[in-house]
């Protein structure tokens, strides 16, 4: 049976337990690659490039790129509460791991610490 997709795409999709109304409601595999690539090159673009193999490197981009996207989210729920000072320092500590972290393996070795984890070296040589 062919499916028509959010994107617009058709894809033939086959079995009889197929929820046909959400999955009609998802983009094909493709165009879900292709988001995926993009949403990290485009993160990536304003950060360092990292060193390592390139089986490493794709996978700490995509590491990375969670870790900013969250700090982000705190930097945007506390906007409004927390002092200015506070979230450019916030900012400028974010700022300097990234600059000191280009090794592949040290995000791939890391990705299991929190956010604050991460930024309290930062915090404590600043």
């Amino acid at each position: 049976m062919q499916m028509r997709r959010a994107c617009g795409h058709t894809e033939q999709v086959y079995g009889g337990s197929y929820d046909y109304k959400r999955e009609g409601t998802r983009v094909c595999k493709q165009c879900w690659i292709a988001q995926q690539e993009t949403t990290v090159t485009a993160d990536a673009a304003e950060m360092p490039v990292l060193k390592g193999s390139d089986k490493q490197v794709s996978w700490a981009r995509k590491i990375r790129a969670e870790y900013v996207s969250t700090w982000d989210e705190v930097i945007t729920q506390r906007a409004g509460a927390s002092d200015a000072s506070q979230i450019e320092r916030f900012r400028r500590a974010i700022a300097m791991l990234l600059e000191a972290r280009t090794d592949a393996s040290w995000w791939i070795d890391n990705r299991h610490l929190t956010g604050g984890q991460m930024l309290a070296p930062v915090f404590a040589a600043a």
